[in-house]
């Protein structure tokens, strides 16, 4: 699964993700771009792109 920023300069001029989700099906899923380890279900944004403005999600077993 592919997250991508989109329009950055007008997100952080509107203060960025805030408590915006996106839904991942379900499972356990790791960016690998970060390392991040996230569960199915609603993430935030915020969390989820906490580190770069993209995540490739893969389902993990």
């Amino acid at each position: 699964m592919t997250v991508v920023t989109r329009l950055p300069v007008a997100l952080e001029r509107h203060g960025g993700w805030g408590d915006h989700t996106i839904f991942v099906p379900e499972g356990r899923w790791r960016d690998v771009l970060t390392g991040v380890a996230v569960d199915g279900g609603a993430v935030r944004l915020a969390d989820l792109l906490e580190a770069l403005p993209v995540a490739l999600l893969v389902r993990e077993g």
